[in-house]
Formats: C-alpha cells, sequence, structure tokens
C-alpha cells in the first residue's frame, strides 16, 4: 500500500477513535482516552518508525485541540488531512 494510502488510513482511525471518545464523553461513560482508542482502531498495525512518529504527533495535536481551549476543532484538522491524504500529486521531473 502506498504511503499515502497508510496515511490517509492512519487519519481515518484517528478520527473514528475522536468520534468514539466524543460519544462516550456525551453520555457520560468512563472514557480511556484518546491514545486508547486509537490503538483499537489501528488494530495490529506494524509498530514502524513512521507509525510511532505520527502517532506521537496526532496525540500532540489531539492534546492541543481538545484539552487547551485553542479553538482548534480536531475533526476539521482530520479531515484536512484525509483530503491532502486522497490528491494526487503531480509528477516532477
Amino acid at each position: 500500500m502506498p504511503s499515502r494510502e497508510r496515511a490517509g488510513s492512519f487519519f481515518e482511525a484517528a478520527r473514528q477513535a475522536y468520534r468514539r471518545e466524543q460519544g462516550i464523553a456525551r453520555v457520560g461513560g468512563y472514557r480511556f482516552g484518546f491514545a486508547a482508542y486509537l490503538s483499537t482502531e489501528l488494530g495490529d498495525a506494524e509498530p514502524t518508525l513512521a507509525l510511532t512518529a505520527a502517532w506521537e504527533a496526532i496525540k500532540a495535536v489531539h492534546e492541543i485541540a481538545a484539552h487547551r481551549d485553542s479553538g482548534t476543532d480536531f475533526e476539521q484538522y482530520i479531515g484536512c488531512a484525509i483530503a491532502a491524504c486522497a490528491r494526487t500529486m503531480p509528477a516532477t521531473a
């Protein structure tokens, strides 16, 4: 699978993890946290350096957006990342 598709899949997993976190928060259930839900969404993904870097980066963005009243819309950020991954890049010579 090309790296752009892997990145898109990662961001989609992050979106689903965030939605799960938000859904549980709305009903007042016990929350394990974004990282736990992301781990569940990723399943048995091979722990590569790229995945570890993406994992740490998305956790940092989630922290800034969700817990520090920054006005950042985390789901919009994820949506933009997914859209960017879906674009085809022109060939360069």
